[in-house]
């Protein structure tokens, strides 16, 4: 009985360290292999096939019930008992935890935090802004630039919008009369009425909807000045471009705190930027002097103007000048354009646009190059 009590006080690592006890060898006595397998205590377990574990892996009937984050941020309401959209917005983008993809994609980010559980089990839905909605009904376009400049001013305050206008000490806000006389075309108004064609559309139909906004914002004032009520009108068009309509999310959709409506006038497009170029020749040069300097070695390349290059390390000023490495380049002496301003307007243009685009596209070089070179920052 002492001899049974001394093994049962055996330490963990020698029982784990002890042969396999159902392992026998051929000098195994006789009584030790009839030994009752209770005295052993060691568990006997089930094997389980591959084709098993699989089954248990990818096909329960019954998966494991979705559960909020840990880090559960609340909801703003508004006075319909709505989630206030836009506030939400605001705090995605400030956001620093937020992954990668919750980055790009803000109905990701609702399901990372729980947001979009929490609604559900709710039985909530998302709503635009009260206070925005009222001020909307009596000037669109002052509604939309004060919204707008609460939005891109959040990182300081932080407030709600509400918050932000009941502010005796903020008074930033535009404050415009109802109709200003001077303006004939208002963009801001056009955003707003655009957006509430496609929320007042039917549902299965504002996806494309979203889509032909996109579109019709992209050619508004560079192509047209119509409404998106009278842009959609057109119906060859319209069954044109929303053939390829993204499939899109309806939480991702724009919200009124999305618009920009000057954003297109300050976005640099390639296809404009190259149409424009080619009517610019067309418009300088006549056909026997765009043969010559409409050819492609008249034309400068993004490496052309890289700092380790030769015309990267020349002075090209902000004025009409072509330098003469600019001239060795194009195997051109000065006495052949010094009275061809048209031309030497359209040399200079090209190689500043390609001075540009080096900069911009390849901004690592130009930190390398001058820190290396300090005496030129």
């Amino acid at each position: 009985m002492e001899q049974r009590e001394y093994d049962s006080q055996e330490s963990e690592f020698e029982i784990l360290t002890q042969p396999n006890p159902t392992q026998h060898s051929p000098m195994d006595s006789q009584e030790s292999q009839n030994e009752p397998m209770a005295d052993m205590n060691v568990p006997l377990a089930t094997p389980m096939s591959d084709q098993d574990h699989m089954n248990q892996l990818f096909m329960s009937p019954d998966p494991p019930p979705r559960q909020i984050s840990q880090r559960v941020l609340p909801l703003p309401m508004t006075k319909y008992n709505c989630v206030d959209i836009d506030k939400l917005k605001m705090l995605w983008e400030e956001d620093p935890n937020k992954s990668q993809a919750a980055c790009e994609l803000f109905s990701t980010w609702c399901d990372e935090t729980g947001i979009t559980l929490q609604m559900e089990q709710r039985s909530q839905s998302f709503g635009p802004n009260d206070k925005f909605m009222q001020m909307k009904l009596k000037n669109m376009a002052a509604a939309m630039m004060t919204y707008k400049l609460w939005s891109t001013t959040y990182m300081d305050h932080g407030k709600s919008f509400d918050e932000w206008t009941n502010d005796q000490d903020n008074m930033a806000w535009p404050h415009l009369i109802d109709k200003p006389w001077d303006i004939n075309l208002d963009i801001m108004a056009e955003y707003v009425k655009a957006l509430d064609t496609v929320q007042q559309s039917p549902s299965w139909d504002q996806m494309k909807k979203h889509h032909l906004m996109t579109q019709w914002a992209e050619t508004f004032l560079f192509s047209h000045t119509m409404s998106f009520k009278q842009w959609l009108r057109d119906p060859t068009k319209v069954t044109y471009l929303s053939m390829n309509t993204p499939v899109t999310k309806e939480l991702d959709w724009p919200t009124y705190v999305d618009l920009d409506p000057h954003g297109h006038l300050f976005t640099e497009d390639i296809l404009y930027r190259n149409r424009h170029r080619n009517e610019m020749t067309k418009f300088f040069l006549d056909n026997p002097t765009r043969n010559k300097y409409d050819s492609a070695h008249m034309d400068f390349e993004e490496h052309d103007l890289y700092p380790e290059s030769d015309l990267g390390r020349a002075f090209i000023p902000n004025y009409l000048y072509l330098p003469f490495e600019v001239l060795d380049k194009l195997r051109l002496k000065s006495t052949d354009i010094e009275e061809l301003p048209h031309v030497q307007q359209l040399l200079w243009a090209r190689i500043k646009e390609a001075q540009y685009n080096a900069y911009t596209s390849k901004q690592f070089r130009w930190d390398i190059y001058y820190r290396e070179h300090q005496h030129l920052a």
